[in-house]
């Protein structure tokens, strides 16, 4: 994939495939953001009042295919096993709502937030704070009103070919800023739920 060229004042990045010139939108920091589905599943919470509040789901899926950009111009785009691998290692991830950061419900530094890679994607194992918006959102979970995860990264290393006329990227190192629960997404397939015993049974 090549360097986009970020307009903050925009919140656009231009990104030239060699085809075409591209503007996709990006964050305040210039950062990509990609969405995935949260599966459903039974619900407990901590027995002790004031206990964390678990979470675990997926905020990317590998090898899944996403048209990035409007109808007529954009490219597919999909993320390789490996590709979060260095960056989990050494990033000091959060997890947000809304990729707000005044909204930190886990970190990984504190022990509370637990990144990692498997046959699905990129899985995420938190034990979220009990502050009120952490239990605004976990009722928003069981409702299933929310439903989708989103991450916000930068790409760092990526293959490229063309398929059908199309432009494919798969992107195979990032870097990873945040993971968070999100109202709105872009890969419509990730998964977030409350951790349940249900859950950890279907993900084995």
């Amino acid at each position: 994939m090549p360097r986009p060229h970020v307009d903050l004042a925009r919140r656009t990045v231009t990104l030239d495939t060699g085809r075409r010139s591209i503007d996709l939108p990006v964050d305040g920091a210039g950062l990509f953001r990609r969405v995935a589905r949260l599966d459903r599943a039974a619900i407990t919470r901590a027995d002790d009042a004031g206990g964390a509040i678990g979470f675990k789901g997926h905020a990317a899926m590998f090898s899944t295919r996403a048209w990035i950009g409007s109808k007529r111009w954009g490219f597919w785009e999909s993320i390789e096993p490996g590709a979060f691998t260095k960056t989990i290692g050494e990033a000091d991830g959060r997890m947000l709502i809304n990729h707000d950061p005044n909204r930190v419900l886990a970190r990984n530094k504190a022990g509370t937030l637990r990144l990692s890679e498997d046959a699905v994607g990129l899985a995420v194992d938190a034990d979220m704070a009990p502050v009120s918006y952490a239990e605004d959102a976990a009722i928003l979970l069981e409702r299933g009103d929310l439903s989708q995860m989103s991450f916000s990264f930068e790409p760092l290393s990526w293959e490229y070919e063309e398929r059908d006329g199309k432009d494919h990227y798969r992107i195979t190192d990032l870097n990873l800023y945040d993971v968070s629960v999100v109202t709105r997404p872009a890969y419509a397939t990730t998964t977030a739920g409350l951790r349940s015993v249900a859950f950890d049974t279907l993900c084995r």
